[in-house]
């Protein structure tokens, strides 16, 4: 593979061995909209109407079983359309589960439309405390970085919602060659930004991805769902990261 990482440093003068790591989505960005409503109304636009709810856990299911989007043996060049076809099985399947199969010869018009609609920024929010809160972990001399299941398409999405300059490093299963829950992919993002696991933090949402995910590389990990306010993770950074 040709690239590794999604460097976005922006000149701030950080010293090297803090580090808090954030996943993306559910924790920094969420979508405006359910999964299971975007997809019954673009179904609808194509004369297969299945309720939200329907679609949502037909989802579910099928992003549960899905195998990890991971591709060793392709180049960079490849791994868009790699990402793109695994999101193109996971629709078809969600689909299937819920017993309304989109038919072939309208699939592939459909499934890009999807495709386009969750890449764009304007499909996702941040909290407006979210830019202030890592302004301040930068400014208290914390590397920043992003450990997330998600595809290429993150970039742009971050750049739109004008979030992605403020990480050292953005790290996807296209560039570690791994996925969460696996250690590797933590260990790889250490090792981008020459961090000890003492001297990092993993904060997600899912206990498992997450939470399991961090500590099987020995890092601590924060459940975001657990903070009263944002501001509690800076408190909770001093009292464990020891400069």
């Amino acid at each position: 593979m040709q690239a590794t990482s999604l460097k976005t440093r922006k000149g701030f003068n950080i010293p090297p061995n803090r580090l808090i790591i954030f996943d993306a989505a559910g924790t920094l960005i969420h979508l405006k909209l359910n999964v299971g409503l975007i997809y019954s109304q673009f179904s609808q636009r194509i004369g297969v109407a299945v309720p939200r709810e329907t679609i949502d856990s037909a989802f579910h299911e099928a992003f549960k079983r899905a195998p990890e989007m991971v591709f060793p043996n392709i180049s960079f060049d490849e791994v868009r359309d790699a990402e793109k076809s695994w999101w193109k099985d996971r629709v078809k399947e969600t689909f299937e589960g819920a017993n309304a199969p989109i038919p072939e010869e309208l699939f592939e018009v459909f499934f890009n439309q999807l495709w386009n609609y969750f890449g764009k920024a304007e499909t996702w929010s941040a909290s407006d405390e979210i830019r202030p809160l890592l302004l301040k972990l930068k400014k208290e001399g914390y590397q920043l970085a992003i450990l997330s299941n998600f595809d290429l398409r993150l970039l742009k999405i971050l750049e739109g919602l004008n979030l992605a300059d403020m990480f050292d490093e953005i790290v996807l299963p296209s560039f570690a060659r791994s996925a969460k829950p696996s250690p590797e992919i933590f260990r790889y993002c250490l090792e981008q930004l020459h961090v000890h696991p003492s001297q990092a933090i993993y904060v997600g949402d899912d206990p498992k991805k997450d939470i399991e995910g961090a500590k099987g590389a020995r890092i601590q990990a924060i459940n975001i769902q657990e903070l009263a306010t944002l501001d509690e993770l800076l408190e909770k950074a001093k009292e464990t990261l020891v400069p």
